[in-house]
Order: C-alpha cells, then sequence, then structure tokens
C-alpha cells in the first residue's frame, strides 16, 4: 500500500516534491528576467517590474553603494579590485575581499531573492573578473531618459518643430526630481556627477523659462528662473528674465526691487557688481518708471 502514496486516485503518477521543483526552475530560468526600473534623481528607487525594493530591503549599505556605482557605470565592466578601491577607499584591498563577496551576495538577493550562487545573476554580471550591470535588463534609467529627451529637443528645436521641443524639454524637466542621489552625499564620484546633472538642469530651466517667456506666460516662465536660482545661486541670466517677466507683468517696481537684491547679494558674499548686460536693462527700466 506504501507504494500507492504518489499514485492519484484516477492512476497518474504524482511527481516527488523534489522533482517538481527542479522542473519549476527550469521552467523559470527560460523565461527573460523581470525588466529594472532605476530612478536616480532625488530619492534613490528600484522597481523589479511593478514591484518597488522597498528601503528595508536593501538592508546593506554596501550593497547599495555597489549598486549605485555599477549604475554609474552604465553597463561599462569595472574590475573587482578597482571596484572595492571605489567603496572601500581607506582600506588594503586584500582586506575587505571577504567584505565585497558578502556585499555582492546580498545585492544578488535583493535583486533576485530566489538567486543561487551556483547560478550567474540576471543583472549583475561578472567577466575575467569585471564586474557591470547589464543594461540590457534595465528597462529605465531616469538619468538616461532625462539626457535623452533633452537631446531630442535639441535635435527638434535646430529642425524648427519648437512646439516638437517644447515637449522634450518639459518631459526632460519633470524626470529631475532631485539631485543625482541624493544621499550619496560624499563620493567623489556622485560629487562630480551630481553637479554635471545640476548644471545640466539649470540650463534647462533657463530654456523653458526663456521658451514660456516669448510665449508671455510671464508666471511659468518665473517658475523655471526660480528653478535655476536654486540650482545656480548667481545666474545673471535667471534673474535678468526673472525681471523680463516682472516687466511684462507690468511690474516694473517689482524688476527693480529684484535687481537690488540681487545687486547686494553679489557685493556682499563675492565683492562683485551685476553684469553690464543686467545694469544696462536696470537703467533702462529705471529711466522709463
Amino acid at each position: 500500500m506504501e507504494r500507492l502514496s504518489n499514485v492519484s486516485k484516477v492512476g497518474t503518477r504524482v511527481e516527488p516534491r523534489h522533482d517538481r521543483e527542479k522542473l519549476e526552475k527550469t521552467l523559470l530560468k527560460g523565461r527573460p528576467p523581470i525588466p529594472l526600473f532605476i530612478r536616480c534623481f532625488g530619492k534613490f528607487e528600484v522597481s523589479l517590474g511593478n514591484n518597488k525594493i522597498e528601503d528595508g530591503q536593501w538592508n546593506s549599505k554596501k550593497a547599495k553603494a555597489i549598486f549605485w556605482f555599477l549604475v554609474y557605470q552604465r553597463g561599462h565592466p569595472i574590475h573587482k579590485d578597482l571596484l572595492m578601491e571605489s567603496i572601500w577607499p581607506d582600506y588594503d584591498i586584500d582586506m575587505v575581499q571577504a567584505r565585497f563577496y558578502k556585499a555582492m551576495s546580498r545585492l544578488y538577493r535583493i535583486l533576485e531573492p530566489d538567486h543561487s550562487s551556483r547560478h550567474s545573476s540576471n543583472y549583475i554580471r561578472c567577466h575575467q573578473g569585471a564586474y557591470y550591470l547589464d543594461f540590457e535588463q534595465v528597462a529605465l534609467l531616469d538619468v538616461d531618459e532625462f539626457l535623452k529627451k533633452i537631446k531630442s529637443g535639441e535635435v527638434e528645436e535646430k529642425r524648427g518643430n519648437h512646439q516638437e521641443a517644447f515637449k522634450y524639454y518639459l518631459e526632460a524637466e519633470r524626470l529631475y526630481r532631485g539631485d543625482f542621489l541624493e544621499e550619496n552625499i560624499y563620493e567623489g564620484w556622485a560629487v562630480t556627477e551630481r553637479e554635471r546633472l545640476r548644471n545640466t538642469y539649470g540650463r534647462l530651466a533657463t530654456k523653458l523659462a526663456r521658451l514660456f517667456y516669448e510665449q508671455g506666460s510671464f508666471g511659468e516662465s518665473m517658475e523655471y528662473c526660480w528653478k535655476r536660482i536654486k540650482s545656480e545661486k548667481y545666474c545673471c541670466e535667471a534673474y535678468l528674465l526673472l525681471m523680463q517677466n516682472y516687466c511684462g507683468l507690468g511690474e516694473t517696481h517689482e524688476a527693480m526691487r529684484i535687481y537690488r537684491m540681487y545687486s547686494e547679494m553679489l557685493k556682499k558674499e563675492l565683492g562683485e557688481s551685476p553684469s553690464l548686460t543686467l545694469a544696462r536693462y536696470y537703467q533702462e527700466i529705471s529711466s522709463k518708471g
């Protein structure tokens, strides 16, 4: 009677549990990996398809730091030694190898909870001691999408398709939710990239401010002027546009107040004076007022 325990009532054999698990793993192996969605502007977020990896799941700061660096490398292989040097800059490489492999193991399991050390990762590849993030599995990286939208806008602008360019610029601006990896404030490579992208965003904000101004949308234009000033405190172009917008609204006295405020700030903080262009515009509106 014991031999009948693996047979169903209709005479069909029921597979033992270990055989079923083996079959399930074989079927899963043939499936394409779940695409990654990575957001580095503002609060760092990673989603596997529709499932966001929650903050608590990043149970290793070093695993997260490695992932950040691999994202920054955009799929370019980086040798293990250089990766360890970047993550543990104050330690001898030979001393941190065990920590590195432990952090990598945690990272694999964060991205793939069922990951086994006997199988390669679907997302992080290793070839001849060099690691890289497989960008074929990345459905969206907001930084790349941001830069791509700006590039598309510039192409359309050169073609004379101003409305299409305007649309791309607005889409790019919406992607910028804050500074690049804002919680990673000390890493040298992150600081450099953060500054580069902040400057790119500042130029985009000024471009949008100019386009809105030319359309007579003074309120929207001023909003982007202030966004540029937030990213670049002393930006002369943004203050000039701000003054022009106030004049467009018929508020010349407010434009003059903005100039005086800017002039005092420059003198107090930098020991400098406003640009000749800005000073001449102030004189022009003062004489009319």
